[in-house]
């Protein structure tokens, strides 16, 4: 999942619907872990590194190019990714980027879009 405001953070959200806990880690671009997480509390090892990270990141780069705002919801195996969706409201905006003070973050990099009487 990448928005365009995060398109330089990768959450990795892993164990919802197995009956795990979940967990959620978030990484850089390179895939160095960054002390955040998105809604769930971070996983205690890193995940491991997707073969086809380079690729996902450009098919989410092309997907969500037409909007200010999208999550683009990739998976992936070893050989093969799937587009899962595309999510213009991810959690009905109810999503919580972790520490607090970091939800911030992703507004910063709107610039004056978020203020009243801006246009685009």
């Amino acid at each position: 999942m990448i928005q365009r405001a995060l398109r330089r953070f990768v959450p990795r959200i892993s164990g919802r619907g197995r009956g795990e806990r979940t967990v959620s880690n978030v990484y850089d671009t390179d895939w160095t872990r960054i002390d955040r997480s998105l809604t769930y509390p971070q996983g205690e090892a890193d995940d491991v590194h997707p073969p086809l990270l380079a690729d996902m990141l450009d098919i989410a780069a092309q997907l969500s190019a037409p909007f200010p705002s999208v999550r683009v919801d990739l998976y992936a195996s070893a050989t093969e990714i799937r587009v899962g969706e595309l999510t213009l409201c991810p959690t009905a905006a109810n999503d919580r980027l972790l520490p607090e003070n970091a939800d911030f973050e992703p507004g910063r990099l709107f610039g004056d879009r978020g203020k009243p009487g801006s246009v685009g």
